[in-house]
């Protein structure tokens, strides 16, 4: 059973993740200095280079014919996590608490398109924490305005209530298929 925050407080139990404390603006200047991102003034927000998209585009299908979930712990290089399936997400446990999570097999396929791409072209990727670079990556996703099919992204947000408090959720989602590339609870 999952507790809500303020449950885990009461016991004395960390009440922070980095599934929580995601801030995309720390990432940007990194994306920007590689030209991986770049502000654009038609749609007045980032966008993701054509180069990257274009890769990703090319990648896709194959990566996504060959996905094994289990070996992402590996491609990232990250030890002494497992993989853990969750209401259609897909999260990175260690020592019982959630790293990171996927919102869709997708995600996942793009992130191992990005991590290749990313190790080309950021010359401190192998001193970037694991955290960072998961980071890295979502926010990537968060700026992508075209799915691997090149279909286009909606953002959108939806608001649920559980039994404990009230959610609301940003996501990126490709608009003809419904799959989601990128979802963060707005605090």
């Amino acid at each position: 059973m999952i507790f809500p925050q303020k449950v885990l407080h009461w016991f004395g139990k960390e009440t922070t993740s980095p599934i929580r404390n995601f801030d995309p603006s720390s990432q940007i200047p990194i994306l920007e200095n590689e030209d991986i991102i770049r502000y654009s003034e038609k749609s007045e927000d980032y966008v993701v280079s054509e180069e990257i998209v274009s890769n990703i585009a090319k990648n896709y299908t194959g990566q996504k014919d060959s996905l094994c979930v289990d070996e992402i712990p590996e491609n990232l290089d990250i030890d002494d996590v497992s993989v853990l399936y969750r209401a259609e997400k897909i999260y990175l446990v260690s020592d019982d608490r959630r790293i990171h999570y996927w919102p869709s097999e997708v995600a996942i396929v793009i992130d191992l398109i990005l991590i290749d791409v990313l190790r080309e072209s950021i010359t401190s990727w192998n001193v970037i924490s694991p955290e960072k670079r998961l980071n890295l990556l979502a926010t990537i996703r968060l700026f992508l305005q075209e799915c691997p099919n090149r279909d286009p992204t909606i953002g959108k947000i939806s608001e649920y209530e559980t039994c404990c408090d009230e959610k609301r959720i940003f996501k990126t989602i490709c608009e003809s298929s419904d799959e989601v590339l990128f979802s963060r609870s707005i605090e």
